[in-house]
Parts: C-alpha cells; sequence; structure tokens
C-alpha cells in the first residue's frame, strides 16, 4: 500500500481516501471493477491488433498447376520407365522444381539430368511464366484437362510435354 496525498495505492489499484475501507464488500466491488475494466481493455486492444495484423496468406498463390506432375508424353513420344520418372513439382510459394531423367537407348541406361529449382507464376489466360536462375525465363501456354488431372504444354501451338498429376 502506498500513499500519495489524498489517494491510495492498493495492489495497483486506485482507490480514494474517503472511500471506506472498513466496508470489505464495497471494497472488493470496486476492486473487480477495475480489474473487468482491465481485461476488458486488454481483450479489445488484443482484438484490434489481432485483426490489423497482415494475412500472410495473400503470399500464398492458389492454382490448378500447384502440384506434383509426372511425363506421359514427349513431343509425341510416350514416356519410357525412365524418362517417366520425371517432374515437376509446382508449389503455391511460386517455386517450380524440375526432375528429369534421360535414356541412352544405346547404353541401355537412365541418367537422373539433375534437379533444377526455378519459379512460376500465372500469366494471363493459359499462360504461365517459368523461370530458372540463370536461363532466360519462358512463358508457355498450358491446358488442364481430364479434370485437371492432365496438363499439356504447348511450345508454339504444338503439344510438347504431357504430364500427369501424381
Amino acid at each position: 500500500m502506498a500513499f500519495f496525498n489524498d489517494h491510495v495505492f492498493i495492489n495497483s489499484v486506485y482507490v480514494n481516501k474517503s472511500f471506506d475501507l472498513s466496508d470489505s464488500n464495497n471494497f472488493l466491488y470496486s476492486y473487480k471493477i477495475n480489474h473487468m475494466k482491465k481485461f476488458f481493455f486488454l481483450f479489445v486492444t488484443i482484438l484490434v491488433f489481432n485483426s490489423c495484423t497482415s494475412n500472410n496468406d495473400d503470399d500464398v498463390v492458389s492454382d490448378v498447376i500447384v502440384g506434383t506432375w509426372g511425363l506421359l508424353s514427349e513431343y509425341g513420344t510416350p514416356a519410357t520407365d525412365c524418362t517417366g520418372r520425371s517432374t515437376l513439382i509446382f508449389q503455391n510459394d511460386g517455386t517450380l522444381t524440375i526432375n528429369t531423367f534421360l535414356e541412352d537407348l544405346d547404353l541401355n541406361e537412365c541418367f537422373d539430368t539433375g534437379t533444377f529449382v526455378g519459379t512460376w507464376e500465372k500469366g494471363d489466360g493459359d499462360e504461365y511464366i517459368l523461370g530458372r536462375p540463370g536461363v532466360p525465363t519462358v512463358t508457355e501456354s498450358i491446358l488442364f484437362s481430364n479434370n485437371d488431372n492432365t496438363m499439356t504444354i504447348l511450345e508454339t501451338g504444338e503439344i510438347a510435354f504431357i504430364y500427369s498429376r501424381q
């Protein structure tokens, strides 16, 4: 309890000295009211700040292209057991991961040509802008069919690659 002129502070609760401290019901009532006011103020403050925070979901892109896609055919040639292991992985954050496999028919071997990480973004209409570090970005027309489970990439209007959702 601290005294300052005509006022008393009891456990952070302001009480005027003229207030009758002997009446415990009156004192407790005042004490509860002050705590409820503090609680209400804290609640409103938290509510206001919480509703004013930025929504990080705005940075997330949701598109039919998001997912993992396995190669079905390349320039009209069906994928082999080897080349069929090639995938494109489009993530919500705009990241594109490319895993490619090539088959050497002379050696009868399958080679993992590596994993490349790039970016993607939705363009106008059926266009998507694909990029990799050190390589110029390309704009491709990409069509979806079979309940959005088949992706067809066109080059100069012709079918270049067909992928299926995995």
